[in-house]
């Protein structure tokens, strides 16, 4: 069974994520508005979101609104351009394999630096870091964003598909 796939259109975020029940592949498509706070309530901005929520409808589409100040609150914007730095990182799929069964078997999920020592085998798990940076990323393995990025920073599987 494959991983959740997530590539970028334009403000469109278009993958596939696997279902369990069915064996198979399932496409999704998202599009995402950002718009600034102040701005919001504008009715030009309110025709605009209605409607891309009523095309977002009519096409099985998930519609989301982030506003600058959703974008800023907390720590999720630094934690965003730290997760961009490993962005194109390669990741043997070893890794990632390993990776999932690891969490597999503890449902709670566990902190970043015991996910990166019970992968390391001869090397520092501090060199794994960047490869659980990755997996963050490309939504393999799942964290509350709002919250500072950490060694004791909190990691399981992918839950149910969340733009954020």
């Amino acid at each position: 069974m494959g991983v959740r796939q997530v590539k970028s259109s334009g403000g469109n975020v278009i993958g596939t994520f696997p279902s369990l029940k069915m064996r198979e592949q399932i496409p999704y498509e998202s599009t995402i508005e950002r718009k600034p706070t102040a701005h919001l309530n504008e009715a030009h901005s309110q025709q605009q979101l209605a409607l891309g929520q009523a095309w977002a409808n009519a096409n099985q589409h998930l519609f989301v609104v982030i506003t600058d100040t959703d974008l800023r609150t907390g720590h999720r914007l630094a934690n965003l351009k730290l997760l961009w730095r490993y962005s194109r990182l390669c990741v043997p799929p070893s890794i990632t394999s390993r990776c999932r069964s690891i969490l597999i078997a503890q449902a709670d999920g566990l902190s970043l630096e015991a996910l990166a020592a019970a992968l390391s085998n001869t090397s520092s798990s501090f060199e794994l870091l960047p490869y659980l940076y990755h997996l963050l990323f490309k939504h393999i393995l799942h964290t509350d964003l709002t919250q500072p990025l950490s060694l004791r920073t909190g990691v399981q599987l992918q839950l149910p598909i969340s733009p954020f």
